[in-house]
């Protein structure tokens, strides 16, 4: 497993984008106001289609993703978009990958979990009976 503590991708200046700190700044103040302590976003992509699902969970631990606006959802959707793709560019092409991003608004600590798919090809070729 590797530790990235960076958010752009290997060989580039590892500050966020525009973009990213946009969309970050779009989502935060919402899901404070909707009472959401900690946000889980997962994502799975495989030939450039991809999903994105959010929980949200206030300090007590219960579910509140049903508190959060659609434009939230989807504000949050582009952000997990903008921050895989500035770590792990194309990750969404061939086999895909999937992750996980939590994060804990109390002490502003997020955590990114990413895999990648990988595909073995072994090929066995006869001649004959």
């Amino acid at each position: 497993m590797t530790d990235h503590n960076e958010t752009s991708a290997p060989g580039t200046s590892g500050r966020p984008s525009v973009e990213l700190i946009w969309a970050l700044g779009r989502i935060y103040g919402p899901l404070l106001a909707a009472g959401v302590t900690s946000l889980r976003m997962e994502y799975e992509a495989t030939k450039d289609v991809g999903e994105i699902r959010c929980q949200a969970h206030n300090s007590f631990g219960q579910n509140v993703t049903s508190k959060i606006s659609d434009e939230v959802t989807k504000d949050a959707a582009v952000f997990v978009l903008l921050l895989v793709e500035a770590r792990y560019p194309n990750w969404s092409r061939e086999a895909g990958s999937y992750g996980r991003i939590d994060w804990d608004l109390t002490c502003n600590d997020l955590v990114h979990k990413h895999h990648r798919r990988t595909v073995t090809v072994t090929t066995t070729e006869h001649r004959g009976l």
